[in-house]
């Protein structure tokens, strides 16, 4: 017996996250090639976004627009990792000598070259791991403490890596 199977890649993001009290998040929401693993952190990350602000809603402690910024927040994170993951996809597929001779000869020459940037590093950490992520320009960050930088997290940011110390 033979199986065959034509596998389709589908890249989409839906145009809207929320339609009234009804939510999309993860696969629902956004499909793409599992080019760089990304899916299920998506996902995750949707869910956290919208679980926090779906409790505040339940216990009565927001303002009517909370829920408004699940979309505002997580959309355009969406678009921009389905439009990476496509284009990532379609050069790891791509037919012909040319193709095939960049996979096989240029990059495994280039890309240790490339890791061993610090810089290359970080965001290339930062890319996969989804901790770069930042909501700054969410209506829930506007504000006076926007505006202090440094040492101190900015509404939106992320907070700081921190070394924890146990006392001895």
């Amino acid at each position: 017996m033979n199986w065959f199977s034509t596998y389709r890649v589908h890249h989409k993001v839906t145009h809207s996250f929320r339609k009234g009290r009804a939510f999309l998040l993860g696969d629902a929401a956004h499909i793409h090639s599992p080019v760089g693993g990304q899916g299920m952190n998506t996902g995750i990350g949707d869910a956290v976004n919208l679980a926090w602000k779906l409790a505040a809603e339940l216990d009565g402690r927001t303002g009517d627009n909370l829920l408004d910024t699940y979309e505002l927040e997580r959309i355009g994170f969406a678009r921009r990792l389905v439009a990476t993951t496509d284009r990532i996809f379609t050069m790891v597929t791509a037919q012909g000598l040319i193709a095939g001779s960049i996979r096989t000869r240029v990059v495994p020459v280039l890309a240790p070259l490339l890791f061993r940037l610090p810089g290359m590093r970080s965001f290339l950490f930062h890319t996969v791991s989804q901790i770069g992520i930042q909501y700054r320009k969410s209506p829930l960050s506007e504000g006076a403490a926007n505006s202090v930088r440094g040492a101190i997290a900015c509404p939106g940011s992320r907070r700081a890596i921190t070394r924890i110390i146990s006392p001895r």
